[in-house]
């Protein structure tokens, strides 16, 4: 996400140190934990960038989405004073700033998806947006339950508009399930405790939970599609 703001960094002539969170790219590691456990990672490519550019070096950390969270969690951290400024774009712990993010991406155009992560805060952001005629996307849904709970508050959105009189026939919302991540910690959970299973079970799991999810918002007439996210094998496309 950062990768296009690089130009601009060289063109003010500074150094720019652009890596892969865990789990991510090249990066080693099976699961990424949204800051919780990268912010440790932080505190390494800090010291990493003070033996490659000097002692002196001044550091500013800069995220965006998912790295805004981890810079953010990495700022309580005992960091080294060379790091003098820490920016965080859009890493939505604020359902205030959510709404507002949201009503300047709708305002783009009235196709535009606004994707919102599935958290404590982020779920009654689902609910104002859709009421203000914004299609959303609840994005890092991992489990069942939290797709319903994205759904009901998409849900309610739409009844408060219905009950104004107001049309959701331009309205789109998308729920994005993110499979491929959960069979990611599906695994790290069993490295971690040692468990012995058939591997080939561990490729399902992230399946089990979308079907699941379909078949619920095909019961309940929710009205809201679904999208498959994070594919890390043939199945993920097939079944």
């Amino acid at each position: 996400d950062f990768s296009g703001g690089s130009e601009l960094i060289f063109q003010m002539e500074h150094n720019l140190l652009l890596v892969d969170q865990r789990a991510q790219g090249n990066s080693s590691g099976r699961t990424i934990t949204f800051g919780i456990q990268e912010r440790q990672d932080v505190l390494s490519w800090i010291y990493y960038a003070i033996n490659r550019f000097g002692k002196d070096t001044k550091i500013l950390l800069y995220g965006v989405s998912m790295g805004a969270a981890t810079v953010m969690l990495a700022s309580s951290e005992n960091l080294p004073s060379n790091v003098i400024s820490i920016l965080a774009d859009c890493g939505y712990t604020s359902a205030e700033e959510m709404i507002k993010k949201g009503l300047e991406a709708h305002a783009v155009g009235p196709n535009i998806q606004v994707k919102i992560p599935a958290t404590k805060a982020g779920i009654p952001v689902f609910e104002e947006l859709t009421y203000r005629g914004v299609s959303v996307m609840p994005t890092i849904v991992y489990c069942v339950d939290q797709a319903l709970v994205c759904a009901e508050a998409i849900q309610r959105g739409l009844d408060r508009r219905a009950a104004e009189g107001l049309s959701n026939d331009n309205i789109n919302p998308i729920c994005a399930v993110l499979l491929g991540m959960h069979d990611d910690w599906l695994r790290g959970y069993v490295e971690k405790e040692k468990l012995v299973i058939d591997p080939d079970a561990l490729n399902y799991g992230g399946i089990a939970v979308w079907k699941k999810v379909y078949d619920t918002y095909k019961e309940r007439n929710i009205p809201v599609r679904l999208l498959t996210g994070y594919y890390r094998h043939a199945r993920h496309w097939t079944s």
